[in-house]
């Protein structure tokens, strides 16, 4: 057996059992991308391939889209996506297709048809864990958006996180995303191993 009696990506967020919350990663997402935001415009380049100014307006729940980021040239639009899959509208579809409406649709009418977005490039993106496979085939405007796994997310902070040195709960953030980097949810397998290891050790360790 692997020696590991302790979970290394141990954080806050399982403390408070919050691991899958969607919103406090969204919550994560807006506050590190806003705290060093020559960061994000790398993050912006090397993981969703846009250009982005450090001058950027960043918003949470704006027309109920998770997190809006708009400069001069482009408007962000990302649906931070974990347990759960795309909202549809009611179950209705539109009239001359079989895809349902759904959130993603109406996020993209409103930043496309917005005086302060529509005349901005529009990219449009769904953080999802990587065991979360999302069909966006069968969403109207499903075509508009690009899926980010977060193993590519993770993998730019960690490669990055130098320059998030100084900044509170980083580890934490980190850590948290980790076992959203996995192809299957296996936690709890994870966590049955290292207890039962350490069941082990601590017999040997009274029988000794």
């Amino acid at each position: 057996l692997p020696e590991i009696r302790v979970d290394p990506y141990f954080n806050f967020l399982k403390i408070i059992r919050q691991e899958d919350n969607e919103l406090a990663f969204s919550n994560m997402f807006a506050y590190f991308f806003d705290i060093n935001r020559d960061a994000f415009s790398r993050f912006a380049h090397e993981v969703l391939s846009i250009d982005i100014r450090t001058d950027f307006i960043i918003e949470r729940e704006k027309k109920n889209i998770d997190i809006l980021i708009s400069d001069k040239s482009n408007t962000i639009v990302i649906e931070n996506k974990i347990k759960s899959s795309i909202n549809g509208i009611n179950e209705r579809h539109d009239i001359y297709s079989n895809q349902v409406q759904s959130q993603l649709k109406k996020y993209y009418q409103f930043v496309t048809t917005d005086a302060e977005y529509c005349k901005k490039t529009v990219n449009c993106f769904i953080f999802s864990p990587n065991y979360n496979r999302i069909d966006l085939s069968k969403f109207s405007c499903g075509e508009k958006y690009t899926v980010v796994y977060y193993r590519e997310i993770y993998n730019f902070f960690v490669e990055n996180r130098n320059m998030f040195a100084e900044v509170p709960y980083f580890e934490d953030f980190i850590n948290a995303m980790y076992k959203h980097t996995k192809d299957y949810d296996n936690e709890l397998e994870e966590e049955m191993q290292r207890r039962f290891q350490n069941t082990i050790l601590k017999q040997k360790s009274i029988k000794g």
